[in-house]
């Protein structure tokens, strides 16, 4: 009976945490529908190639397309000797969300929570949109939302990639800035487990 119950327990945590982070998803696609037209503003004259476009009258075209979750690394990551199966990512309050044109990731919005406000602060990453595009068209999903993992200290990224979009049965994927970090340039765009990466990221770290 017990047994039985905290499995009810754990379905019941399991399915509000999918419910609130559909919550968290829709008011970050609302917050980007709101300032995108501004942050295209801000793209200078004759620099929209830097950002994904081939001409500025694209502008007028752009659809928000999936927003993405930032995850990053929690201090037991870097304060235990050695890995163990605990969670070691932390949800952070930033988020980026593609802008796409002709159902093509083109540029990334960055939205964040600034003084318990979701607010657009930044345009940019077209290398990182092409990737995710890339990634999105060969590992099709029908989450609405993604996840990255973020890592400040080798200035790289890695997907995530989750059935429901939790932190179980995590795939991890390589983006180019990964595999250069990790001197992963000549594989081909295999995945890894979660505790593979970690594992290959704790000692480049430590070896720095």
């Amino acid at each position: 009976m017990k047994i039985k119950l905290l499995f009810f327990i754990l379905l019941v945590m399991a399915a509000w945490s999918v419910f609130a982070q559909a919550d968290i998803s829709k008011e970050i696609t609302a917050t980007a529908n709101a300032g995108f037209e501004n942050y295209l503003q801000k793209i200078p004259l004759g620099e929209e190639s830097f950002f994904g476009f081939k001409t500025r009258e694209e502008f007028a075209n752009v659809k928000i397309d999936k927003p993405y979750q930032i995850y990053t690394l929690n201090a037991d990551f870097f304060n235990d000797t050695s890995l163990s199966e605990k969670n070691y990512l932390l949800a952070t309050n930033e988020w980026r969300v593609a802008l796409s044109v002709d159902n093509e990731f083109r540029v990334i919005l960055t939205i964040a929570k600034v003084q318990d406000t979701w607010q657009v602060v930044s345009i940019g990453a077209a290398a990182l949109a092409k990737e995710l595009d890339g990634f999105e068209k060969k590992h099709i999903s029908v989450n609405t939302s993604g996840m990255i993992l973020r890592i400040y200290q080798m200035d790289c990224d890695f997907i995530l990639s989750s059935p429901d979009n939790s932190l179980n049965n995590i795939k991890v994927y390589l983006p180019e800035s990964a595999k250069i970090a990790l001197n992963k340039t000549n594989e081909a765009d295999l995945s890894y487990t979660l505790q593979q990466v970690l594992v290959l990221a704790k000692t480049k770290i430590e070896n720095k």
